[in-house]
C-alpha cells in the first residue's frame, strides 16, 4: 500500500508575509529593519502564543531592541 502526502497549497513554497509591528509609544518596526517574514500557519502560532500573557517580549533581530506584546498597538502584514 502506498502513502500519499498532500500538502496545503499544492506543491507550491508557502508563501511568506512581512510583518510590520506598530506600537502604543508611537515607534514602529517594520520588515526593512527586523526582517520578519512567516507563512500564514507561523503567524497563527505567534498569534496564540501572543495570548497566552502580556509579558512575552518580541525582539528586533537587527537592532536588539525588546518590547512586551501589551505595548503592540497594532501587527501590519505586507505582500
Amino acid at each position: 500500500m502506498t502513502r500519499r502526502i498532500i500538502r496545503r497549497g499544492g506543491d507550491k513554497m508557502a508563501k511568506l508575509y512581512k510583518l510590520d509591528y506598530r506600537f502604543k509609544d508611537g515607534e514602529k518596526w517594520e520588515f526593512e529593519k527586523h526582517g520578519v517574514e512567516l507563512t500564514t500557519d507561523q503567524i497563527a502560532y505567534m498569534l496564540q502564543e501572543f495570548q497566552k500573557s502580556d509579558n512575552i517580549e518580541i525582539e528586533n533581530q537587527s537592532s536588539g531592541d525588546k518590547k512586551k506584546v501589551s505595548e503592540i498597538k497594532s501587527i501590519e502584514l505586507r505582500f
